[in-house]
């Protein structure tokens, strides 16, 4: 997509190994598009980068421990905003839960924030990033783990605020 468009982007690459398949045949997509991984009922999980895989976790645990269906969508451009879906989604969900392993200030949770904010809509959201402070060495997963990115962590985390 990048390459085709001929206009300046900004691509991220992610902290985690990828696999990489000779087959696969890189497709065009829409710029600014989010794609739905997984369709669920009340809660739905806006995921940046590497964190699209654990929210898919967490949405599987959800399903096989609590029997419940919990969106997953990846949010693959963060800016700009997949406006359309979002109000989908707006529309569609009671809680809506960001998850991002970057900074929440300033972040991709920030800006989904912003945009309720200006478009006067209140819903339920919370963000999950890591906090502006220090954070200790130790592999990846133990920092995940540390800043309750780890997926037994967000499972905690979103259960709690959904009993409620």
């Amino acid at each position: 997509t990048a390459l085709k468009e001929r206009k300046i982007f900004s691509i991220r690459y992610g902290k985690i190994n990828t696999k990489y398949d000779n087959a696969y045949k890189p497709k065009i997509i829409n710029i600014g598009s989010w794609e739905e991984i997984v369709n669920g009922d009340d809660i739905v999980l806006l995921a940046v980068g590497s964190m699209v895989d654990t929210a898919k976790e967490v949405s599987d645990l959800f399903k096989n421990n609590d029997n419940i269906n919990i969106g997953v969508i990846n949010c693959r451009f963060i800016k700009p905003l997949d406006k359309t879906m979002l109000n989908k989604i707006i529309k569609k969900y009671k809680f809506i839960f960001t998850i991002e392993e970057g900074s929440i200030s300033g972040g991709f949770g920030s800006s989904i924030l912003e945009y309720l904010s200006k478009n006067k809509i209140n819903i339920n959201t919370t963000l999950s990033g890591i906090d502006d402070n220090f954070v200790e060495h130790g592999t990846r997963n133990e920092l995940l783990d540390i800043v309750g990115l780890s997926k037994d962590k967000l499972y905690k985390k979103i259960k709690d605020i959904y009993e409620k």
